[in-house]
């Protein structure tokens, strides 16, 4: 492969930090014009998962895509030790 052509592409991690700050960008545009709009309550999943833990004898929860934290919120006071990204 002719090393010249690949110095012409955007590095790996330059593209993923880019893509990342287009999506925070997004978001926090989305959230800014409507604080609330998913609402304060859990929602119905985390309610079900809630149950479904408790159950089972989760202990640690990884929440993913935690947004305003709702969810989060329901998780750490259901006792669960939760971390959210």
């Amino acid at each position: 492969m002719d090393q010249s052509a690949d110095s012409n592409l955007v590095p790996k991690t330059e593209v993923v930090q880019n893509e990342i700050q287009g999506q925070k960008s997004h978001w926090d545009h989305v959230f800014s014009l409507n604080q609330s709009m998913y609402g304060t309550e859990p929602s119905a999943p985390v309610i079900y998962a809630i149950e479904k833990f408790n159950t089972m004898g989760v202990v640690n929860v990884l929440e993913l895509g935690s947004g305003q934290g709702r969810d989060t919120i329901a998780l750490l006071r259901s006792g669960f030790r939760t971390t959210a990204v």
